[in-house]
């Protein structure tokens, strides 16, 4: 049983974890460098015509940067997209499937420690 307290510094330490794990595949080699360019410009909360104007291309080809693009041609098929990248790195992760497993597993824990303390009163 954690202390509220304690739970809430579980949670911020597996969040850091994850951050750090997200940020290491951000800066790897998944994404090339124009990708990586848009990605963090968009984290910042820049706007894609924003990013547009600032790398000299269009908001269309931010945004299929972005989300991909689709093909018509092949029943509206979705393909690429540094987000649709990224979800499925992430998917395939083990520590991050580790690390948002175990941020569930406190929740769940802190859940059944308020509903037991509410049932004792």
């Amino acid at each position: 049983m954690l202390a509220d307290n304690e739970t809430d510094e579980r949670i911020q330490e597996l969040r850091e974890e994850l951050l750090e794990e997200i940020y290491g595949i951000i800066h790897g080699d998944s994404l090339t460098d124009h990708q990586k360019k848009i990605l963090m410009m968009r984290l910042v909360g820049k706007t894609q015509n924003e990013i547009a104007e600032h790398l000299g291309i269009t908001q269309s080809a931010v945004h299929k940067a972005l989300h991909g693009n689709i093909d018509y041609k092949n029943d509206k098929k979705r393909y690429g997209g540094i987000i649709k990248k990224l979800k499925k790195i992430c998917s395939n992760n083990t520590k991050i499937k580790r690390i948002l497993s175990d941020i569930e597993e406190v929740k769940n824990s802190d859940q059944i420690d308020q509903e037991l303390s509410i049932n004792k009163q």
